[in-house]
């Protein structure tokens, strides 16, 4: 089944995490224009579970993890952030994909 709201399959937005590995929200940054777009971070730094909430603190739709090579790399849960359920999507891509999203 493949009902959902109708905006659901519409292209979103991406925004490059600042600071690059998404491991932490800056004074300094104006975070706006992160609402409502898939936010690309580079891998390391931190936890997955940590970029996750990070993002879904300044308000990303979705968290696009790009990998520090090609591998294939499982991503395994902090069990210091387990109790904290992420309502936005996180994905890893390789190295490869996030270069052609730049």
């Amino acid at each position: 089944d493949f009902s959902g709201p109708p905006d659901a399959c519409n292209p979103k937005r991406l925004a490059w995490s600042d600071p690059e590995n998404g491991c932490m929200v800056r004074d300094d940054v104006d975070y706006d224009g992160y609402a409502g777009a898939y936010v690309v971070a580079r891998r390391g730094g931190c936890s997955f579970s940590v970029k996750g909430a990070v993002a879904e603190e300044i308000g990303a739709a979705g968290l696009i993890i790009v990998n520090g090579d090609d591998r294939r790399v499982e991503m395994p849960i902090d069990p210091t952030l387990l109790s904290h359920s992420l309502s936005i999507p996180v994905v890893m891509v390789a190295k490869s994909d996030g270069a052609s999203m730049q």
